[in-house]
């Protein structure tokens, strides 16, 4: 199985990757994965403990993180599928990262990043 996160900030091109990702095979999840539909293909659950760490409304743990990647490898694993994956826009940021590096490495020790950049100037209009 292949794991990739997608991880950038908003207005970047994330959710148009995504998308194509997805249609190449990708699976985003399910609902024991913590994943629903969003208008922007985020995780719900990874992208709000990244907004709070972010935003210092509350503290989360690394466990917190990897519990949501370790469901994806079992609900992955259960229905076949071969390539699996998350979009988060709150993880890459300083405090963030400190939370989900250590899980990714620890659940998803093969994952490949796609890390979309964008002149920040073009993301502003």
């Amino acid at each position: 199985m292949k794991a990739i996160a997608i991880l950038g900030h908003w207005r970047t091109g994330s959710r148009l990757l995504t998308e194509i990702l997805q249609v190449c095979g990708l699976w985003l999840g399910n609902e024991n994965t913590g994943w629903e539909k969003t208008d922007g293909n985020d995780h719900p659950v990874l992208n709000t403990i990244g907004n709070e760490i972010y935003h210092g409304i509350r503290n989360h743990s690394e466990e917190e993180v990897k519990q949501v990647l370790r469901s994806y490898v079992e609900e992955a694993d259960r229905l076949g599928k071969k390539a699996f994956g998350v979009k988060v826009t709150h993880s890459l940021q300083k405090p963030c990262w400190k939370v989900f590096k250590p899980a990714f490495e620890a659940e998803w020790p093969d994952t490949s990043y796609v890390i979309p950049i964008r002149d920040i100037d073009s993301i502003y209009e």
